[in-house]
């Protein structure tokens, strides 16, 4: 039965709950323009009801505050990051692919012989640009100002191949800096998390209330990490060991990266950055000291994982692409004694079929199931098969693995710059010893032999390479040669005399029989995938520019879910400031409303205690 004085306490319950209703308008308003806040209510309901033992049956008691929560819908949170991590990605890869595409279009490379070199800015032009200066010494052999002309506008073309392979490398530095960038940044926001996570379990498992404001920081980080990596969150609430059936109130927050625990209450696992040495580099195009990644409880992480995404996916696209051209066969033969396994020719990729497209480092690690062995070189023999000389007794381990397929590095399905990269050491390969074979064996003005134009330059000793003929690796061969030290021999740059352009300069000068065939080079089919020299050259600006391209789309258009799916979110848990304005009116005449009926009743008991005595 309610108490003389219950009333009093009615009123009471209702300055309460709207005094906390008030207050937390006033959060929400102060708080209109905090990232990731969540607009807050108060959860309100009638006290539970008394009895009075009379026909009127029960008494209303007043007004209960449950608690203050958050307007959120989790399934617009999942939408969100869902789409983040797209967007991020895309994003990523927008941004590199266009630096890629401006290197190829936007390079110069600077001709004291031929000042219109610098203004050609075109990929494409460079190349034209020698065959019209060959054209011009086809004209008139003899004169020494065309030839020079002609061997500076070729040492121009190598120069820019030199230039974009080095400007390509450069930016694999970069970008493996950023990845480890991302990489401090996710084990950040884990820690943020895993401290978030505890703080709120002590706040909501002791006074029993929801650390609002507390959830709203770690849903920012999530939104953070989401940009980087897919992630997944799940919230288990924790029973009471002793009553399974009664909750504590507090919970396990667990965030999965790509599928696999990044985050679980206050626990938290962490990425670690592995320095690939020289022998662990995989692709000859690579620069030292390339990232690779595992977590800090063992397990191995994959960036190429199929549910990887966001920005931290892009950049391994980037650095690792190579559009899934990397090395693999099966085993054919193993040698215990020599220390060698010999990979079949007919089971290696198209692009390893002759040496001009082989990226394999000169040393590395090769995968044989799921051993790592390490080998100090290898070889193609002339039947194109390849020979891996594995480190000291390694070969004891693929001793039973005949048959069984090896690979080095991974297959990742994308265009990125190894993939560049060894299609410029590949047009530089096939370009030179189309032209050596051509020119080596024929005479110059002086009627004097000379052998290969092109060349490389040792990365050793700085010497240039005397490139072999034939389609296997060993001494000079021109696997050793690369976009990055093409170029032509310092003979013919100090002596144009030493230019071929007949076979025997005996039946005149102006025999131009070399040339002429020289010349059918820069239309020379079946050159690259069945197309021409030229059309290698647009092709893989094309490639470039539709990567690009591609990226470009896919940023707009998650952008554009991004803001949609932003919007929706914020319009349930966004303040409105014209909403709780109204809100503020509403509670202040509710509190009033209860201020009222207090003073109400304590008049009523003023006259009852005072004025009706006896």
């Amino acid at each position: 039965m309610a108490s003389t004085f219950y009333g009093l306490n009615i009123a009471y319950s209702g300055l309460n709950a709207y005094q906390a209703a008030l207050n937390t308008t006033g959060h929400n308003i102060s708080n209109v323009e905090t990232e990731g806040y969540c607009r807050q209510y108060v959860e309100q309901t009638a006290a539970d009801a008394l009895k009075t033992n009379t026909t009127a049956g029960m008494q209303g008691a007043g007004v209960v505050v449950n608690g203050i929560n958050q307007y959120r819908d989790i399934y617009y949170d999942y939408k969100y990051w869902d789409n983040s991590a797209k967007l991020g990605e895309a994003e990523t890869q927008y941004y590199y692919m266009l630096q890629i595409e401006n290197y190829f279009k936007g390079s110069s490379v600077a001709d004291s012989a031929d000042s219109s070199i610098s203004k050609m800015d075109d990929f494409n032009a460079m190349f034209s640009n020698m065959f019209n200066a060959l054209e011009e010494v086809a004209k008139n052999p003899s004169n020494t100002s065309y030839r020079n002309s002609f061997i500076q506008s070729a040492k121009s073309f190598t120069d820019y191949f030199n230039s974009i392979y080095q400007d390509l490398q450069r930016l694999q530095e970069d970008v493996n800096l950023e990845i480890k960038s991302k990489v401090n940044e996710i084990n950040s926001i884990a820690e943020q998390i895993a401290t978030l996570n505890k703080q709120i379990n002590v706040i909501e498992g002791s006074v029993a209330t929801r650390a609002n404001d507390l959830r709203d920081k770690r849903a920012v980080l999530i939104d953070k990490l989401s940009d980087i990596v897919p992630v997944s969150v799940e919230e288990i609430p924790i029973k009471d060991s002793n009553d399974p059936t009664r909750n504590t109130g507090m919970y396990t927050y667990k965030v999965k990266l790509a599928g696999q625990t990044l985050v679980s209450g206050s626990d938290y696992n962490t990425l670690i950055l592995k320095s690939r040495t020289n022998q662990e580099t995989v692709n000859q195009t690579d620069v030292v000291g390339l990232y690779d990644l595992e977590w800090s409880n063992g397990l191995e992480f994959s960036a190429t994982n199929p549910q990887m995404g966001g920005q931290l996916k892009a950049l391994f696209d980037i650095r690792d692409g190579n559009n899934k051209e990397n090395f693999s066969g099966t085993i054919g033969s193993v040698d215990v004694a020599k220390n060698t396994i010999t990979i079949s020719k007919d089971s290696v990729p198209a692009a390893y079929q002759s040496v001009y497209g082989v990226n394999l480092p000169e040393q590395g690690v090769i995968t044989i199931r799921n051993a790592k062995l390490s080998y100090d070189s290898f070889e193609i023999d002339n039947d194109g098969n390849y020979i891996f000389h594995l480190r000291e007794g390694q070969s004891t381990v693929a001793g039973s693995m005949a048959g069984a397929t090896v690979s080095v590095g991974e297959s990742v399905d994308s265009m990125g710059l190894p993939y560049y990269l060894s299609q410029l050491n590949e047009f530089s390969r096939k370009f030179a010893q189309s032209f050596n074979e051509i020119h080596t064996g024929n005479q110059d003005l002086n009627g004097n032999i000379v052998g290969n134009f092109f060349t490389g330059i040792d990365s050793v000793d700085g010497s240039e390479l005397q490139l072999n003929e034939g389609n296997k690796t060993g001494g000079d061969c021109y696997y050793r040669l690369t976009a990055a030290n093409f170029t032509v021999r310092d003979e013919f740059v100090k002596d144009s005399s030493r230019l071929a352009t007949t076979g025997n300069v005996g039946e005149g000068v102006e025999q131009v029989d070399v040339l002429n065939q020289l010349k059918e080079l820069r239309r020379a089919k079946n050159f690259y995938n069945g197309g021409t020299t030229e059309e290698f050259l647009q092709c893989l600006i094309t490639d470039i520019a539709l990567d690009t391209q591609r990226s470009k789309t896919m940023s707009k258009n998650y952008d554009n879910i991004g803001k949609t799916i932003d919007q929706q979110r914020l319009s349930i848990s966004g303040v409105d400031n014209d909403e709780e304005a109204l809100n503020l009116v509403k509670y202040q005449n509710a509190y009033n409303l209860s201020a009222k009926m207090m003073q109400i009743m304590t008049e009523i008991y003023d006259r009852l205690i005072l004025e009706t005595g006896v």
